[in-house]
């Protein structure tokens, strides 16, 4: 039994027997099995004497050819069913593949010949189907520029050795799969088309699969086998973890990602040489990642977190280019937890950079770097393709203040004095809609709001979208959405609690050591941790994030992060194995405070540049 997508050629063979493309339409939401079956054999009456049929669908994406069966429940094949993510469709094809019997694709082709009224061939003079008549002209070599008519025993000789060399492609006993595609759902009911292909293969059954949509070939690969653990995993940090832990070592022996930066050059130079990597298209960003930090001797994993957490801390804090008479540019606007894509119409003429951002994103997220916090969740909510009309706006997701005030002049039932209709009609004639009267005044600020958080950056929020696929996250955010929080959280759970970062910390051995190894008392070791304690309980959220970037390399808490107490001038990290090293000479809490918060404004600067 063959487990690939059927070959090309044999989907017109099949397509010329009347097993072509289809779409089935179920009204309702119908949970009889019955339903299903009576309508998929309506519309193909081979498979009522096939013992029955199973579906299968493409494991993976669509550039996989590998077939896997969609699972039918006890009570058989439902419409609630099929459109359950349990399924696994969701927008996709579907082959059906008959189970017992298989179908004969030479009977097929002489029913549908049957079917067609005779027409005369204006070349040869014969009585052809008229839905035959197509492939006839091609085939018949007379002409009506004067050729003399070719007889009839010459015509239907050609037309019997025509239909014996259609008769050896392998008929649908070899392999059948019948290609139904599940549109967008409707309020009614679930869409099905249903496309009818063959695969040249050894076996009698024909092989179902769902193939995804196809408008995503080009920025989709092929996933990780059959079944993968990721999907059924219930932890989502788990399942995560496993969909990138089988994508990296997919792509382990590929081409790696060259991540390169001078940190003699100033910010501006090293943001430059951060977008232009960013900027190459054709990147296999599942790939190993491979860092050059020029001007600094580090090396190690360390070195792949600096690079992550400056790419992600461009583009949540913005770019030190003078894009628009300012010396930062910022890619998302607003407030906390509210943040939209920037309407900068610099910006929106380089479409070119919201797609660097998406990469950034993606890339960040699959090697298990930082996250871009606090966007809006209505931004989020059509980012993963929700409707823009289902979306929940709030008056906070509007960035532009002057804007937002405007806007907010509509809640409520205040009268409006003539300065504040003016500024309003000025806002609302500039976005194409009418003045504000008492009978539209809710719908007005609906659809103001709607076009200043929604509308005015759909061109961003698309190329956004399209740097995520090209980073290959996109299939699991899209299989598994409630895996969406952890790739863009919400500002407030990127800040670790004191709690969760003392808890990871291995303090300094109190033991009594030998002599010849002992560095420091055992004194001045709880003395220095009990500040390093102190300091982290009554830190702000910046400053733990800033601490923990400065500990490991970037802002990701790791399951443990060691502490020693050393003698040396400043504290320094060694940021590959998570370990702070803090100066045992400190006497008191306010001078340990001082070169704390000294080094940790040192995280951009590199690796013990102070």
């Amino acid at each position: 039994m063959s487990d690939t997508v059927p070959a090309k050629a044999v989907k017109f063979d099949l397509a010329a027997a009347g097993l072509g493309e289809k779409r089935i339409s179920f009204q309702g939401r119908d949970d009889d099995p019955e339903v299903v079956k009576a309508k998929i054999e309506d519309t193909f009456p081979q498979l009522k004497d096939t013992g029955g049929f199973e579906l299968l669908r493409i494991s993976g994406t669509t550039r996989s050819r590998n077939l896997c069966t969609i699972p039918s429940p006890d009570t058989g094949y439902t419409v609630r069913y099929l459109r359950s993510p349990l399924s696994g469709i969701g927008q996709a094809l579907i082959y059906i593949r008959p189970l017992q019997k298989s179908i004969d694709l030479e009977d097929s082709l002489t029913t549908l010949q049957q079917q067609g009224p005779p027409t005369k061939c204006l070349n040869c003079d014969i009585n052809i189907p008229l839905n035959k008549m197509k492939n006839h002209i091609t085939k018949c070599t007379s002409s009506l520029s004067g050729a003399e008519p070719q007889s009839v025993t010459e015509s239907q000789a050609r037309q019997t050795r025509s239909t014996t060399a259609r008769s050896e492609v392998p008929s649908c006993s070899n392999s059948d799969a019948w290609n139904l595609s599940c549109g967008v759902e409707e309020p009614d009911g679930i869409i099905l088309d249903s496309t009818i292909n063959s695969a040249r293969a050894e076996q009698s059954s024909g092989d179902m699969v769902v193939q995804e949509d196809a408008s995503h070939q080009d920025e989709e690969k092929s996933l990780l086998g059959e079944n993968p653990e990721w999907k059924c995993e219930q932890d989502t940090t788990r399942a995560a973890w496993l969909y990138k832990s089988e994508l990296l070592s997919k792509y382990e022996t590929r081409k790696a990602v060259v991540l390169q930066m001078d940190l003699r050059e100033s910010i501006v130079d090293q943001q430059r040489s951060l977008i232009s990597l960013y900027k190459a298209p054709k990147v296999e960003w599942e790939g190993p990642v491979g860092c050059k930090l020029e001007g600094d001797v580090a090396v190690g994993e360390g070195v792949k977190r600096f690079f992550f957490s400056k790419a992600v801390s461009l583009v949540q804090s913005g770019l030190h280019l003078n894009f628009g008479n300012t010396d930062l540019t910022r890619l998302f606007d607003g407030e906390p937890e509210h943040l939209t894509p920037s309407t900068s119409q610099t910006l929106l003429e380089m479409n070119l950079l919201c797609l660097i951002l998406g990469r950034i994103m993606g890339h960040s997220f699959i090697h298990g770097g930082p996250c871009v916090s606090g966007i809006s969740p209505a931004i989020i909510h059509v980012l993963f393709g929700g409707s823009p009309e289902t979306a929940t706006v709030q008056i906070e997701d509007c960035p532009d203040i002057d804007i937002r005030s405007t806007i907010q002049l509509l809640d409520g039932t205040a009268e409006l004095t003539e300065l504040e209709r003016r500024n309003f009609l000025e806002l609302a004639l500039a976005w194409d809609l009418p003045g504000v009267t008492q009978t539209n005044r809710k719908w007005l600020y609906e659809r103001l709001l709607f076009h200043a958080v929604i509308t005015r950056t759909s061109r961003q929020v698309k190329q956004l979208r399209k740097g995520l696929k090209e980073t290959m996250v996109w299939p699991l955010l899209t299989e598994r959405s409630d895996i969406i929080p952890l790739f863009l959280p919400r500002e407030s759970e990127t800040a670790p609690c004191c709690e969760s970062i003392l808890e990871r910390i291995v303090w300094p051995a109190t033991e009594d050591e030998d002599e010849e190894e002992e560095e420091c008392s055992l004194e001045d070791k709880c003395r220095v941790a009990g500040y390093l304690r102190s300091f982290i309980e009554n830190a702000s959220c910046a400053q733990r994030k800033a601490l923990i970037k400065f500990w490991t390399g970037w802002e990701v808490l790791p399951r443990e992060m060691t502490v020693e107490v050393v003698n040396s001038s400043l504290p320094k990290s060694s940021t590959c194995f998570d370990v702070l090293r803090l100066p045992a000479h400190y006497c008191t809490y306010e001078s340990f405070l001082m070169d704390i918060e000294v080094c940790l404004n040192s995280t951009d600067s590199g690796f013990g540049l102070v």
